[in-house]
Parts: C-alpha cells; structure tokens; sequence
C-alpha cells in the first residue's frame, strides 16, 4: 500500500503596459492626411493616438494533493490496483488593483468596492464575489481503478506470459487557467484606455493629442494621465473620457463555476507475435464535464429590429439606432452593452481504436509503428475557441462563437479532431560485406536509413457567414466572434486545390455551392436564411487538409579510434516534397469570395488573444 501527498504553488505575473506613454499611427488616411505617411510624419498630423494604463496580472493558486494506493496480486497472472486521490484547488485569485481586479455581473447588486457602478457590475471584495475557480475546494476525490492479467488459453495467447489484458478507469480534476484572470486587464475603473480628441470624433494634434488639429474646441478632452488608480467614487460614465457609458462589463465568471473533470478509461490487449515483435489492440475513451466555456449573456431580441425592415435594421446598429437600445437586450443595452461570460458548463467525448506493432533491434531492424481511429466531439473547444472564435493555439481556422440561443447548435467535432493517423518510425542497420580489407570494411560498415512516415486525416473545420444578420452579433467591443452560419442545401463538395477552380480563377479547398447566406444578403434565393434567424450548417461540418509527409535520413558511423567516431548524416524533410496545406489558411467565411488553402508554414503558430 501507497500513500502521498504533494502541494504546489502557482504564481504567474502577467504585465500589460502596451502604449502606457501613448502611440500615434501615420496611416495617411486621417482628416488632413497629405495621403503620405511619411509626409504625414514629417508634417506632426497623426491619424490616430492611442494611450492606455495597462496593468498587472499577479495570480496566485495552490494545489494539494494526497492520494492511497494498493495493489493486490489476486493470482501469478492477474495483479489488481486501485487507489483513491484528492485535489484542493484554491481558486486563482488576482492580487492586483488592491485585490479588486475581477469583475463579476449580479444582476440586483449593488457593489461597494466602486458605489457608482451601475446596479449588477460588482468586483472581488464585495460580497459573494470569490476569485476565479471552484467554490467547492474540498469535494474533489477521484477513483481509479486498473487490473492487469495475463491469460492462458493455449494457441489464442501463445502460451503462459505471452499475451497481457490491461484495463483501467480513473476520475481526474484540473484547476482553471490563468488566461480566464487574464481577461480582466483593462476593464474599468482599474484601467483606462484613451484615444484622445480622437475619443469625441476629432483628429488628434502631435503637439497635444487631446486638443483637435483642427482648434475645435468642442473636441477637446482632459488628459487622464497620470492614472493613480480608479478612486472608489469613480464616475461610471462617458463624459470623464475613458469610460464608456456601455460595454462597462467585459468579461465575467460564473459563481457556480467548479474544477473541470475527466474521467479516462482504456482496454488494451497485447500479444508477442515473435521473439521481437509485439502486437497491440486498444479501446482507449474518455469524457469531460464542466469545462470551460465563454458565452454572452445580455442576450439580445431582434424582433424590433426585424419589424422595423431592412431598410432601417441592418447588423450592428442595436446600440446606436433607435429603436434598437435598451429595449432588445435582457439588460439596458445602453449601460452594460456585452456581458460576456465564463462558465464550466462545457462537455467533450473521446473514442479511439489504438492498434500498435513494435519490432525491437533485431538483424539490424528496429521499427514501430502505431494507427488511431478515433473520434472527439465537444460543445466548445476550450475557452478562446469559444470567447474568441478561434482554433486557439493550433493555427486553425476560425471558428463560430458559442451560440447561447440554440444550445445542441454547438455540439460538434472538436477542432482538434484528427479522425485518422498512422506514423511509423523505423531504424535499418544495411548489410555490408565482411572482408579482409579494412579500408573496405571502414568503408561499407556503419551505413543506416531511418525515417518517420506521417499520414493524418485534416482537422475539422467551420463555415461561417459575416454577414451577421441574425442580428444577435454585438456590436462595439464584444470579444466574441460571429455566431452566424449559412444553410446547408446540399452535401458537401470537396475540390482539388491544386487545380484553378474555372469559376473563380483560384484554387479552393471546397465548394461553396451548397451554402446559402442570409435572404437580405443573397436576393431571397432558395434555401435563404430569414433575417434574425440562425442558420443550419453543423458546427465543425468540414474538414480540412491532411498531413502526408516522409522524414529520412541516411548516416554512416565510422570509428576513427575506439574512444572517437566519425559520423556522416544526411536528413530530408518532407522528402517527396508533397505540399501539405495549411488549415488556417482557408478562407472559410461565406461572404469571402475564395476559399483558398496556403502551403504549411513550418513552425508557425496561430496564437489566441
């Protein structure tokens, strides 16, 4: 029997102090722009200035851990282990702006921290408001159990010890990020951001950013800096010109939020097929609850919109055009504008066949080689997938936002899908000659290929319509991404994209015949989505490009002495030099007029927010 017990402190400092002495961009596109950025530059007239406070993430967590094992040896072939673990995972709590740098929406509450924030807006230090992570700390146990046996059953198995049965099931907990504190630098009043007279509309001067080029001053606007910081009487309000009368909420956590779960089980069965190779067949699953997921929660209702006519309604006027205020938003639209939330209400499943075939060195051959099947579906994979509408840290393509008006909408393969892959690795000593010769022997020994083989089914990938006319799509400054989807009509049709599509003049990695847009944006075709209304393409519907590449290389080792040695290496990259396409590089949104695939770009990497 085992016991143990670990604790570990986490502790990530996080700066943000981009443009703290302020930022002027010459783009030659201002008001009285020569035209020419360097001219521009020369002449002291800005197109835009841009100051922020910035801030500092200070998070601070720990971890404790303590488990029991056994393992019992029931009979000489099977061995039964099982154990108990149990994780405390204090919440990830921000000790920056005095210990209240999170921000919360209760609707009904009034916060004490700043007295004038509007009704709802609270911080951590008043009451209920806890850091980022679980509320119940202490109901984190996880079984596992596992057995292995080695059966006899004559000729099926080989005989005693040659074939091995594996199965296990363990219950795991992990703690919450760091980028879910991470979303609250520079929300008010603990930041401020400002673009100077550029703020009230105007063009802001090079001498003074926050008085007009022009002398308007109707225009003009105080110079917020130095930021000591937000005092607790901070007016919530647009006219001290740096915070916005809406959008006072970015993002949020849920209070109900708890340590996402996993529960991963596998059966594997191992037989030796000769003295050096061994065979494998696996069932390997697991699925996860309370994952996170970020979701808008001032909800918006079209219909006055949609009764007003296209003519009037068009996407993104909900908060600037009456009658599209406050009146289509679960809360006034024009106080808290976007809400957007973050709650473990997430759920994934895995499935995979595993089937492996490992030969050890032997006459010179060693090799390995390994296939998956499987197949993972979630409702939201990982929190920037869902906040942001990206592929998160794996350079896919971008993704639809979690659409809170129609749940089962999100279910889908996970971005990460890889439905099929195989690598084999293998290691070849050549034969060589034995002669008298030593020259010769030097010469022709020591020769070996090795390589990698990689064959991958492409990762799913999403289509969406930027067209947002489903008119739920936030305006302004939302962090999150478009929900919109076109209809599907027909089935999906993949092209050569190695070929130019005769209709568009561009290679496309599939056709975009089957999807039809909104009604205001495609004339009222067949199949067309009515405005405010969501469309029917599953999520995750394509897929998108494979990997099919061959790594080798030939080397020869020679001994010069027996303490030195020689050694010639050639290496080939993706030697047949097939073009492996870049997922994200395929335009996928419908109102694109291509749908285009880029080469692979080695080692680059699509980073979230």
């Amino acid at each position: 029997m085992k016991a143990g017990w670990d604790m570990r402190r986490f502790q990530v400092d996080n700066p943000f102090f981009a443009q703290n002495s302020g930022f002027y961009l010459y783009n030659g596109g201002g008001t009285y722009s020569t035209g020419n950025p360097g001219a521009d530059f020369l002449l002291g007239i800005p197109d835009l200035y841009s100051q922020q406070s910035g801030g500092n993430g200070i998070d601070r967590a720990q971890e404790y851990y303590s488990y029991f094992q056994d393992q019992w040896k029931v009979r000489p072939n099977l061995t039964l282990t099982y154990g108990l673990g149990w994780q405390i995972d204090t919440a990830m709590q921000d000790l920056a702006y005095g210990g209240h740098g999170m921000a919360a929406f209760y609707p009904g509450q009034q916060s004490t921290v700043f007295p004038n924030a509007p009704l709802g807006v609270v911080y951590s230090g008043d009451k209920g408001v806890h850091p980022t992570s679980t509320n119940h700390p202490l109901r984190n146990f996880g079984p596992r159990i596992g057995f292995a046996y080695s059966p006899d059953w004559g000729k099926l198995t080989g005989g005693p010890g040659k074939t091995s049965v594996r199965s296990g099931f363990g219950m795991y907990y992990n703690r919450t990020e760091e980028e879910l504190n991470l979303q609250f630098q520079g929300v008010p009043p603990n930041s401020i951001a400002t673009n100077g007279a550029g703020t009230s509309g105007a063009s802001p001067g090079f001498v003074n950013p926050f008085v007009d080029i022009a002398g308007r001053s109707q225009f003009n606007v105080p110079n917020p800096f130095p930021f000591t910081g937000a005092p607790s009487n901070v007016q919530f309000t647009a006219s001290n010109g740096n915070l916005p009368i809406w959008s006072v909420c970015c993002s949020t956590i849920d209070p109900r939020n708890v340590d996402p779960t996993s529960y991963n089980y596998n059966l594997t069965i191992e037989r030796q097929v000769t003295a050096t190779t061994i065979a494998s067949v696996g069932y390997v699953g697991a699925f996860a609850r309370h994952l996170e997921i970020g979701h808008p929660l001032n909800l918006i209702n079209p219909a006055a919109c949609i009764a007003a006519g296209p003519n009037v309604c068009t996407p993104g006027n909900q908060l600037t055009k009456a009658p599209f205020s406050t009146q289509d938003y679960l809360y006034p639209g024009n106080v808290y504008g976007t809400i957007d939330q973050i709650s473990t209400i997430g759920n994934s499943h895995y499935n995979s066949l595993q089937v492996g075939l490992k030969k050890r060195l032997s006459k010179g051959l060693q090799f390995t080689a390994n296939y998956t099947w499987s197949h993972s579906f979630d409702n939201g994979s990982g929190f920037e997938n869902t906040s942001f509408g990206g592929g998160g840290f794996g350079g896919l393509s971008a993704t639809r936002a979690f659409n809170p008006y129609l749940p089962k909408s999100n279910f889908g393969s996970s971005i990460y899908d890889a439905r099929n892959r195989l690598v084999m690795g293998y290691v070849y000593e050549l034969p060589h000659p034995r002669t008298g010769n030593g020259l010769l022997n030097r010469a022709t020994k020591g020769w070996t290929i090795s390589g990698i083989t990689t064959f991958q089914s492409g990762f799913p990938m999403d289509v969406i319509d930027s067209s947002a006319w489903s008119l739920r799509d936030y305006p302004g400054n939302s962090d999150f991404a478009t929900m919109d989807v076109p209809n599907l009509v027909g089935p999906i049709q993949y092209l050569d994209p190695r070929k130019t599509n005769a209709s568009t003049g561009v290679a496309q990695w599939f056709s975009t015949t089957p999807f039809v847009s909104y009604c205001p944006t495609n004339g009222n075709a067949p199949g067309c989505v009515p405005a405010g209304s969501f469309g029917n393409t599953p999520r995750n519907v394509l897929h998108g490009p494979g990997i099919n590449n061959w790594d080798f290389q030939l080397f020869k080792d020679t001994n010069i002495t027996e303490t030195t040695r020689l050694e010639l290496r050639i290496e080939f990259y993706n030697v047949f030099n097939h073009e492996n396409f870049w997922a994200g590089g395929i335009v996928n949104n419908i109102q694109a007029s291509v749908v285009t695939p880029k080469p692979a770009i080695c080692g680059r990497v699509k980073t979230g927010h």
